[in-house]
């Protein structure tokens, strides 16, 4: 199962996609979301939500390019 989030620039949008989609993301399953800067010159908030996410959640496998990440819900 793959996710792709590309929705809201904001803090709260974000944070609520995140939450809701992994929630339904089967275990092994990809969550991709758009629009995630390393640098934080172009959507602050958005980068500030997922790395706010993957503190909380237990994740595998993340990984950022530019604009976009990636992460896997564990199997287990």
């Amino acid at each position: 199962m793959l996710v792709h989030l590309d929705a809201s620039h904001d803090y709260t949008s974000v944070s609520l996609d995140l939450n809701r989609w992994w929630s339904l993301l089967q275990p092994g399953g990809m969550l991709i979301a758009d629009d995630y800067d390393i640098a934080r010159s172009t959507w602050p908030e958005v980068g500030r939500a997922v790395d706010d996410f993957r503190a909380r959640v237990a994740h595998e496998e993340f990984a950022a390019d530019p604009y976009k990440c990636r992460m896997v819900r564990p199997m287990a």
